[in-house]
């Protein structure tokens, strides 16, 4: 009877170790904070729009694995790639001010080319994308 009990928890075990064999965290989470054209100034309702859905994600998930900032601008505005650069700090700034930090963090500008011009299903390009992936305790998101 022993022995069942002891092979019973080996193999309890074992699949355990196998149910989490390697790096499991939860998908990442995308919003986009949009701006005026030639501004990289956040509006009132952006920034209570991000700061909710940040902090709705940090209670679901208190671990940030990573985050990635990335500003647009388009081709049309006036100096679009350091437009772009200013919209994704000042996005990553405010992200800092309310203390939404991730283990690794990419900010970056880039000008905008429209893949479907004139679509009204393409985003715009003055904005900047903000994915924050969630991280689990142990690399492993088993609840343990």
């Amino acid at each position: 009877m022993r022995r069942i009990v002891v092979a019973s928890l080996l193999l309890l075990s074992v699949a355990r170790a196998f149910a989490c064999s390697g790096p499991q965290n939860q998908p990442g989470q995308t919003i986009d904070v949009n701006f005026a054209e030639n501004s990289s100034s956040i509006d009132g309702e952006s920034i209570l729009s991000l700061v909710n859905w940040s902090v709705d994600l940090r209670l679901k998930h208190p671990i940030l694995e990573s985050s990635s900032i990335v500003g647009f601008a388009a081709e049309k505005e006036k100096n679009s790639l350091a437009l772009a650069n200013d919209r994704a700090n000042n996005v990553n700034h405010l992200l800092d001010s309310f203390g939404i930090h991730a283990t690794s963090a990419s900010v970056i500008g880039k000008v905008y080319t429209p893949m479907l011009p004139g679509s009204t299903y393409e985003p715009t390009g003055t904005r900047a994308e903000v994915t924050l992936v969630p991280g689990c305790p142990n690399d492993c998101c088993d609840g343990q």
